[in-house]
This record gives C-alpha cells, structure tokens and sequence, in this order.
C-alpha cells in the first residue's frame, strides 16, 4: 500500500497566514519596527559641550582623556564631599504617539572605596533639561528613573514639581570591590494613555577595566509608578536623558545611551490581524 501524503494549502492556515504576515512587517520599512538610537555617547573625545550639568554641592564632572573605560576617554568625578551632580543631553527626545513606547538606558560608572550611604547614582528621564536628580523637582517638571545606593536599586520618581521619592526596592545579590566599572541599566516604559509608567532596572559589573561583563549585581522587577502630570504623560512632550552621580560614590563615568523600542506586542497584535484578514477573504473567494 502506497503511503499518501496529504498536503493542505498554505493559504488555508491561520498559522501560517500570521507568520506571513509577520514576515511581511519585518521587510516592511516601519520606522517603528526597529530600535532607535535617542542618543549615544562613549566619551572617546570632549563631548561635554553636548550636556548641561548641575550639581547640589561643589562636585564637578569633567572630561579627562584616560578616565574612562580601558583607559579610554571618560568623564572624572571630583571627589569634594558629599554633593551629588546630575548630567543631561542638550538633544531632547521625543517618544512615539499611539503605541507603548520602552526606552533603554544605560551608564557605566566606576565604584571608590567610600561606596556608603545615602543615594550614589541616577538614571532616567525628565522633561526639564535642569532637573537634578539628587534633589527635589523643579516647578512644573517631573521625572523618572532609577537611584542606586550601597545596598539597593530603588525608583527615583518627581510629578509636576514635586518632592523626588525613592519607591519600590531590591537588594544586591552580587558584589563587586573598589575601582569596578557599574553598569546601571534602566528600561522606562511610556503608556499610550494614562498615567501608569512602568520602571525596571539592574546593576551589573564590569571589572577594574569596564572591558567585559562580570556579572549580574542586582536587578529591580517591573514596577509601576504613577505620574500625575498631563504635561509629561504627553507623547509630545520633550524629554531629557540623563545621569548622576554622587561623588563620594564614583570616580568616573562613561558610555552613556538611550535607545527607544516600541512593545514587540504591537506587532505581534497587528501581524495576526492580517492573517486573520487574509484567511476571511480566502473564504469568502
């Protein structure tokens, strides 16, 4: 008896029609479909010309041709107290309306032997170029992000110029010694509507170079903060990258990025409404 091999037509299936039309939006040139770089910067020449930077104290960041990673270009911390300077992009960014907008960030900066106390480093966005993460809002400007301390990841959060909070927090379960590179990463998630943000985060170490990835510190999981602010929550409002750093803390920084990736989920939602498309019209032909 002859064995029979029983083939269906492809575009029957439901399953294959989303992965066709998967397929299709991945060559299709949607400037949404792919990551965009919001802005980038290893320090590898003076860039500072590009950031504001303020402070609380007398701290300083200044460039310095070896400071950085491998002995590379970076920016110095001047070790004077206890202030806390915060550095931001001149380039404003905006996210994109009508889909969930996930922002990327990160920042290298290298551990002294006083790692102690109180917050020792920022991350995140806010829509005031000024702002300083170390202290309170400015009028009228809110942020958010990511603060590191000797012990933990916590969220760093301002609405409409209010008190900077400390929210949701996680331990180190990694340990690292004097002179690594820290890696702080953030990912900040913009809603479509509303005003529920969502805030994740992770610290990893780099080694006394910053050359290689050692290993996972600690990580903070998805968190949700609420931020009240209608001028903010505006996908059209301009936003500022930015970083800081307490001095007693750090010595140096380097290699700081912001990518924003639009939710993959999009997509997926999207790809299978065309193949369910597809299949109807199969039908009704």
């Amino acid at each position: 008896m002859k064995a029979t091999l029983s083939i269906r037509k492809a575009s029957s299936s439901p399953l294959i029609l989303a992965l066709l039309a998967v397929a299709v939006l991945s060559v299709l040139p949607l400037s949404e479909a792919s990551a965009q770089i919001v802005f980038s910067d290893t320090f590898s020449s003076n860039t500072l010309s590009n950031y504001t930077v303020t402070s609380t104290g007398s701290a300083g960041i200044t460039y310095n041709a070896t400071s950085g990673i491998s002995g590379g270009g970076g920016l110095a911390v001047a070790n004077s107290g206890n202030p806390s300077t915060s550095i931001a992009s001149s380039a404003s960014f905006t996210l994109q309306t009508g889909i969930p907008n996930e922002l990327t960030m990160s920042v290298f900066q290298r551990t002294t032997n006083n790692f102690g106390g109180t917050t020792q480093a920022f991350l995140g966005i806010s829509n005031d170029i000024s702002y300083n993460f170390g202290s309170n809002a400015n009028a009228t400007f809110s942020a958010i992000g990511l603060a590191l301390t000797a012990t933990q990841i916590t969220v760093r959060s301002a609405v409409n110029g209010g008190a900077s909070n400390n929210g949701a927090a996680t331990a180190f379960t990694g340990s690292f010694i004097a002179g690594d590179w820290l890696r702080l990463n953030a990912i900040i998630t913009k809603p479509v509507t509303g005003n529920i943000w969502t805030v994740s985060g992770s610290l990893e170490n780099w080694g006394q170079t910053g050359a290689s990835f050692a290993s996972t510190v600690g990580t903070l999981a998805i968190t949700n903060v609420t931020i009240a602010h209608a001028t903010f929550n505006d996908a059209a409002t301009a936003n500022f990258g930015q970083f800081g750093t307490r001095n007693q803390g750090f010595t140096a920084a380097d290699n700081f990025s912001m990518t924003a990736v639009p939710e993959p989920s999009t997509y997926a939602l999207l790809a299978l409404g065309l193949g369910a498309l597809f299949l109807l019209r199969r039908r009704k032909a």
